[in-house]
Order: C-alpha cells, then structure tokens, then sequence
C-alpha cells in the first residue's frame, strides 16, 4: 500500500500544478453581466405597421398589355 501512496500524491501535485498554470496565464475577463444593470433604459421605438398593397390586378393588367404589343408587334404591318 505505500507504493501506491506516492504515485497517488505525485499525481495529485501535479494535477493542483496544472490547474494553478492554467488559472494564472488565463486572460482576465470584465464581468459584463453586471453593467446590463448600470446602463439607462432606453425609450421605446415607435411602432411602423407594414403595409401591403395587393397588386395582383395591376399586374395581371401590365403583363397582359406587353403581351397584346409583342403579339402586335409580330403581325405584318399594314399597307394603307
């Protein structure tokens, strides 16, 4: 049982030793959850409501309009 009671130790140490150089080059780092607290509130925004114009008509009717000329457009032009 003392064999393994040195091994044991020796590893602990070691691993305290890792721990302790880990935690000691670590970058400091600001707390920032308690400057949520200092900060003003600010106002509230003001509400935009979006706005949707249904075109399909308008649409429907331009595009018709440009296919009624492209088809004018392919018949021969008459002599007068």
């Amino acid at each position: 049982m003392g064999t393994l009671k040195q091994p044991l130790l020796r590893l602990a140490f070691g691993a305290l030793c890792a721990a302790w150089a880990c935690m000691a080059f670590a970058p400091v780092a600001d707390a920032q959850f308690f400057w949520w607290f200092d900060q003003p509130k600010s106002a509230q925004k003001p509400r935009v409501m979006n706005l949707y114009i249904d075109r399909t008509s308008a649409t429907l009717a331009e595009r018709q309009l440009v296919l009624a000329e492209r088809l004018a457009s392919l018949a021969p032009a008459s002599r007068v």
